[in-house]
């Protein structure tokens, strides 16, 4: 805390440990988010902490050792711990497992949810109904893309929306740039096959991607890698793969599928659902004053 806060720069220098880091700015636009992610010795990762985040690990190895690069000198008496809270909520089943009793609470699992005000069967802005091209909306982030990767090897009409593509997919197959979240349900809508994979992280911890609530939201046909618990939390509507090898067959099988009927159903029961997990999220939020 001022006047000797600091930033850090940390990494593992033997074992393993998941590193999280939650911005305590109450004026910033991303206050109270967090991002977690594995550090391991050898990896060639760290992560930057930047002033005014809490910062906490939890060690996955034996004798771990970690290493901090800081931009102050350390100051005891200006550290700052988070204790007291409500609830712990994680939106990993494993994670959850695997967690629960590492803090004074129980770890409660909340999965990744929707914005039913974006993403709905009647988000379809153009009225165009389903098209032919398969679609995904993200950045390459300098990590290989299982479900991209087959997708281009497929033929089929594809297009891209994201940041680092260049190069990567055909130009033609290329809308470069950063995609407004308002106008995400209306390209999914208008999709003839939604993709989604998991980065390596979130499908070892079972975070199952929102991108697969915001699709199914919309009614659209999903094609993504496996994870533990898609099936219970997404009624099994969404096919999915193992291999690259099997995406091309899949994806032109998922193309050329009649929609049926009760698809539209279990997107419209999906959406009832986050609706009421969105109310219960906000029966827990803390009140504020004023």
């Amino acid at each position: 805390m001022a006047p000797r806060a600091q930033a850090k720069l940390v990494r593992v220098l033997r074992g393993r440990i998941v590193d999280m880091a939650v911005d305590l700015g109450a004026a910033s636009p991303t206050g109270g988010r967090h991002v977690a992610v594995e550090l391991a010795a050898g990896d060639g990762r760290m992560l930057y902490v930047p002033v005014g985040f809490a910062h906490g690990f939890c060690t996955l190895e034996d004798d771990t050792e970690i290493a901090y690069k800081c931009s102050d000198l350390d100051a005891p008496d200006c550290d700052r711990g988070l204790g007291e809270y409500d609830h712990v909520f994680a939106a990993g089943e494993i994670f959850v497992c695997h967690f629960d009793g590492f803090v004074e609470k129980r770890i409660k699992f909340m999965p990744q949810c929707t914005d039913p005000r974006i993403f709905h069967p009647g988000a379809d802005r153009q009225g165009g109904g389903r098209g032919t091209d398969l679609v995904f909306v993200g950045n390459l982030r300098r990590v290989r893309r299982p479900v991209v990767v087959g997708a281009v090897a497929s033929g089929l009409p594809l297009r891209v929306y994201g940041r680092c593509w260049k190069g990567v997919v055909p130009d033609a197959a290329l809308l470069d740039g950063a995609v407004p979240n308002e106008t995400v349900g209306n390209l999914y809508c208008g999709a003839g096959v939604v993709l989604n994979d998991h980065w390596e992280d979130m499908r070892r911890w079972g975070f199952v991607s929102n991108r697969l609530f915001d699709a199914v939201a919309c009614g659209a046909p999903v094609v993504s890698d496996a994870i533990e618990g898609r099936e219970a939390l997404t009624g099994g509507i969404i096919r999915s793969f193992t291999t690259e090898a099997e995406l091309p067959a899949l994806l032109e099988a998922t193309l050329h599928d009649t929609p049926a009927p009760a698809a539209l159903h279990r997107a419209a029961r999906f959406d009832t659902v986050v609706r009421e997990a969105d109310a219960a999220r906000a029966r827990l939020a803390p009140k504020r004053a004023g």
